[in-house]
């Protein structure tokens, strides 16, 4: 992993960011020792395969040490809320790319639920001087509503998992996105316009999967109809003569409300 602009800010202190440079996905952080020391201890545990975030850990042992970078995205002084600049970007985060982190920020843990609740109603409260800053580190970026689901370099990110062969479970732990959001893109319903290298191969081999898992289901189906109507065989000689679980068979037959 390697520290952008290192000799400018190995000894500040402030909010940085993991970014895996393959396909844009972050992890958003503070310190407040320097960024240096930090760098050292995130990248000592994802080389030992020990880091506390799972999905950060998880994306680290695909994609190799090469594929990040840890960016400075905020320097801090003794005047700024650190806690309350950290949960801003990750907000931010979350609203244009895939983010890593599962908490809003490190003062969720240490803060009462109450106090949690005030601050979503009422909003981080930041200076014009901290605004000024973040808007300025963010110039030339494209922004998304909060009603976006997914941002089209994230569609496009779980559209590449899946023509790499990761099924919607693994993409859904990989980058805690909703598995109806990543079926929906599979069925061609969501972000269809988004073209990805390889995704039409992937999407006929899917249809043709999809029938001949269709076929079998009606064969058993079939089958099992017949083995009970003409045949009377019992539920569970069905089940061992089929090589299924007795449930199944069940359900088969209920739907036919044989049973």
């Amino acid at each position: 992993m390697k520290f952008i602009n290192k000799k400018t800010y190995c000894d500040n202190f402030g909010i940085y960011q993991i970014k895996n440079i393959s396909n844009n996905c972050v992890y958003v952080g503070q310190t407040k020792a320097s960024f240096q020391k930090r760098f050292w201890q995130h990248n000592n545990l994802l080389s030992q395969n020990r880091h506390f975030n799972k999905q950060l850990q998880y994306t680290w042992n695909i994609y190799g040490s090469e594929s990040f970078v840890f960016e400075v995205l905020y320097v801090c002084n003794d005047d700024d809320d650190i806690d309350a600049l950290e949960e801003q970007y990750i907000l931010d985060a979350r609203n244009r790319t895939t983010c890593f982190n599962i908490l809003n920020g490190s003062s969720f843990k240490n803060s009462n639920v109450g106090e949690l609740n005030r601050r979503r109603l009422l909003g981080t409260q930041l200076s014009e001087q901290t605004k000024q800053k973040m808007s300025k580190s963010r110039t030339g970026k494209r922004q998304y509503k909060k009603r976006d689901r997914l941002t089209d370099e994230q569609a496009i990110h779980v559209k590449q998992l899946l023509i790499d062969g990761y099924s919607s479970k693994e993409i859904m732990n990989l980058t805690g996105i909703e598995y109806k959001v990543i079926n929906n893109i599979i069925s061609c319903d969501a972000y269809k316009t988004l073209y990805v290298d390889g995704w039409d191969k992937y999407r006929e081999k899917h249809d043709t999967d999809v029938k001949k898992k269709k076929a079998i289901t009606q064969k058993l189906h079939s089958d099992i109809v017949e083995l009970f109507v003409k045949y009377q065989m019992p539920k569970s000689k069905i089940a061992d003569y089929l090589s299924v679980s007795w449930h199944t068979v069940d359900d088969h037959l209920k739907n036919e409300m044989l049973c």
